[in-house]
């Protein structure tokens, strides 16, 4: 017996759990311990299973295919080299300290090539399935999911409550629904007591606007051409598509399975996305020529919506808009899209009636008297 094949251990009999002290000799066909009993234990090495010991600093655990579940544990971590030094053909089975550096390299290669791959996913395949995705999603949880973003990005004690302003602004959302056959959603609107020159949809029927943009509107016709640009993008299910893309594997598994009890972990990543993301051209364009085609269909003046886009060309120029601003942030640029508007709303020349007389739409407007954000302020 040399002192490179003769190796101290522990061995456990699966009847006791004494350990008893043993040491091993390697042999050609298999491992004979030596120290339980007069005569010693064979192990065939192809009767042994190894449990443990793939892992540096991990100890060598070794068990016999048999009855007894009998155990052999080596601490030295030259063990297994030794072994497969010895008998490399025969104990292929068994982890050989050797490969780890091989393995580790081929690891980090692996997740190397794994970043563009990743990328090439997450920037094609997922937006290219955000659509198909988002059909699958019902609409009862969009409408939670939206409930919960709406508490979030307009809380009850940032809005306007004046019931006269809230009831005319209804009646314009209410106009344009009706003209839609079919309605999967309670449009419900929200009035923000804020002086930002925004506006924004939520998923499940949700419309936000800010007191900027309410007292900047010198028309009813201008408010509903903001409205209607909205109500699409809610039809169309824009910010869902657009949450399927940017959140969560989490979120597209909860509303897959429709569990609508672990909604709230996704509702501050979600405000967060709907606030700073902008929608695609696509969709931007989308909710243009369908949010015309509401105002065609109840027969409201579209010179409003065309009007207040051309407002707000003239106020941010034709490229520099705020971030904030969805509807003219993406190309083509504002003046080619009030273009392409201007030509949709002319192709279909038919009469149009008046929603309010424009001294009480000034009146209105003017309802939600806020502190410029003191209170309720919207990060």
């Amino acid at each position: 017996m040399t002192a490179s094949s003769t190796w101290h251990g522990q061995y456990f009999d699966g009847h006791s759990p004494i350990a008893h002290q043993v040491f091993i000799v390697m042999a050609p066909v298999g491992l004979t311990i030596h120290g339980i009993s007069e005569q010693p234990l064979l192990w065939a090495y192809a009767d042994i299973h190894q449990t443990q010991g793939n892992y540096a600093g991990e100890e060598v655990r070794l068990e016999r295919k048999n009855a007894h579940h009998d155990l052999l544990v080596v601490q030295d971590a030259k063990f297994l080299t030794a072994l497969h030094g010895l008998a490399p053909n025969d104990v292929r089975h068994l982890h050989n300290p050797r490969t780890r550096t091989r393995r580790l390299w081929l690891t980090i290669a692996a997740g190397v090539f794994a970043i563009p791959l990743i990328w090439i996913v997450y920037a094609k395949g997922v937006p290219a399935l955000s659509g198909p995705l988002t059909t699958l999603i019902p609409y009862s949880w969009e409408t939670h999911l939206g409930d919960a973003l709406v508490e979030e990005i307009a809380p009850s004690e940032a809005r306007c409550l004046d019931p006269q302003l809230l009831e005319k602004a209804n009646s314009l959302i209410q106009a344009l629904v009706s003209t839609v056959e079919t309605v999967p959603y309670t449009f419900r609107l929200a009035i923000v007591d804020q002086p930002i020159l925004n506006a924004m949809a939520l998923p499940g029927g949700h419309i936000i606007i800010f007191r900027g943009l309410l007292e900047n509107t010198e028309t009813p016709e201008e408010l509903t051409g903001v409205l209607a640009h909205e109500i699409q993008h809610v039809l169309q299910r824009h910010g869902m598509r657009l949450l399927v893309q940017n959140m969560t594997l989490g979120l597209i598994i909860g509303a897959l399975t429709g569990d609508i009890s672990g909604i709230m972990t996704f509702v501050l990543e979600g405000a967060h996305v709907l606030q700073t993301l902008s929608y695609s051209r696509s969709a931007e364009e989308e909710a243009d020529r369908e949010g015309m085609g509401l105002l065609l269909a109840a027969k409201i003046n579209p010179e409003g919506m065309l009007s207040f886009f051309e407002y707000l060309k003239e106020q941010h120029g034709e490229k520099n808009f705020d971030p904030m601003w969805r509807y003219l942030s993406t190309h083509p640029t504002a003046g080619d899209r009030v273009d392409i508007l201007r030509k949709q709303a002319h192709a279909t020349e038919q009469p149009s009636h008046s929603l309010f007389p424009l001294d009480d739409w000034q009146q209105i407007t003017h309802r939600c008297h806020g502190d410029d954000g003191k209170n309720g302020k919207i990060e």
